[in-house]
């Protein structure tokens, strides 16, 4: 029986029973896998459950499944929960709004090492940024993703290039060419968001009606691009969060 040992980010959970639950991981060293684990859900549970909260870092040890797509954690272990974002909803709700996405969108079991230190890095900043500095967080990470997809956008955007055209992926300036040409105001933020630091997110600046708007609009250009894309569930849980 050999044992795999890994790296892993938690995507995701449900349940499988009372007791067990069923988890997706982006792993650095395999891929997206799923995983079975078998009583988790017990008070007296070696594995503690809130190691699976979404986009917690864990170090797993496990036996991999030749008959399923299913396999079995035999260990794990963290070397700190996340310090921040179990306790804010709303650090911890871009964080399961961005792991959906990885989720819905990822689909290679294939290793990805520049997609996983990419996710570390986020992961480490919304842990520790102050809550004024991740307001377009999930904005800028959602552009940041499409690259991996290979649907990243061109910014190309200009004086008089000010419209952006996601059918093609680019700034245009004819903006009746399609009927999906983002408005002026909202293609000067994906420019200013693509031309942006992480840190520096929030210093683009967007009322809540547009964030919103924006938000919509890059699920849509991501439907447009993947054809597996599927809305998120986590979005109006988002919404509900930054609205209050």
């Amino acid at each position: 029986m050999k044992l795999n040992k890994t790296k892993g980010i938690v995507l995701n959970q449900f349940k499988y029973s009372e007791t067990s639950l069923i988890v997706n991981i982006l792993t650095e060293d395999y891929g997206k896998m799923s995983f079975i684990i078998n009583g988790v859900r017990k008070k007296k549970s070696k594995i503690p459950a809130n190691y699976f909260q979404a986009f917690n870092i864990l170090q797993l040890v496990f036996i991999e499944s030749k008959k399923s797509d299913l396999h079995r954690i035999t260990e794990v272990s963290t070397e700190a929960l996340l310090s921040e974002i179990i306790f804010d909803i709303h650090k911890s709700s871009i964080c399961m709004f961005i792991a959906e996405i990885i989720h819905i969108s990822y689909k290679s079991s294939e290793k990805d090492e520049p997609l996983f230190q990419f996710l570390e890095q986020i992961i480490q900043f919304i842990d520790s940024a102050p809550s004024s500095q991740i307001a377009n967080v999930h904005l800028w990470t959602l552009l940041r993703l499409m690259q991996f997809n290979g649907i990243s956008p061109e910014n190309n955007y200009s004086a008089t290039l000010p419209y952006f055209n996601p059918i093609e992926g680019c700034f245009t300036n004819d903006k009746h060419k399609n009927q999906h040409i983002y408005k002026a105001n909202l293609s000067e933020k994906i420019s200013l968001l693509l031309a942006t630091k992480i840190e520096d997110n929030s210093k683009v600046e967007m009322n809540r009606t547009e964030r919103q708007e924006l938000l919509n609009l890059m699920l849509q250009y991501l439907q447009l691009h993947l054809d597996s894309f599927k809305s998120s569930k986590s979005l109006d849980i988002l919404t509900e969060v930054f609205s209050s």
